[in-house]
């Protein structure tokens, strides 16, 4: 039972560090006006995408399941871009 315990708040710590990354990333770009560039982490823009379009096809098709992999390039720096 305390395994058990173990893992539900793993996966509730887990799942809401992701929740938090979307609200924030949502309203990090409400926040934006159109058009306005500024120096942006484009590993971490893709990475944010990546993650909404998922849970957002997993909403839709609740048996969906798959493992994303990536491999950004942590040499790349920012660029000014109207993310």
């Amino acid at each position: 039972m305390l395994y058990d315990l173990r893992q539900n708040l793993l996966k509730i710590t887990h799942h809401g560090s992701r929740a938090s990354a979307i609200v924030k990333g949502m309203l990090e770009h409400s926040r934006t006006s159109p058009g306005e560039k500024r120096p942006t982490d484009l590993n971490a823009l893709a990475d944010e995408y990546l993650k909404i379009a998922y849970q957002g096809y997993r909403a839709k098709a609740k048996l969906f399941h798959c493992e994303l992999v990536t491999e950004f390039d942590s040499a790349l720096g920012p660029v000014d871009i109207a993310p």
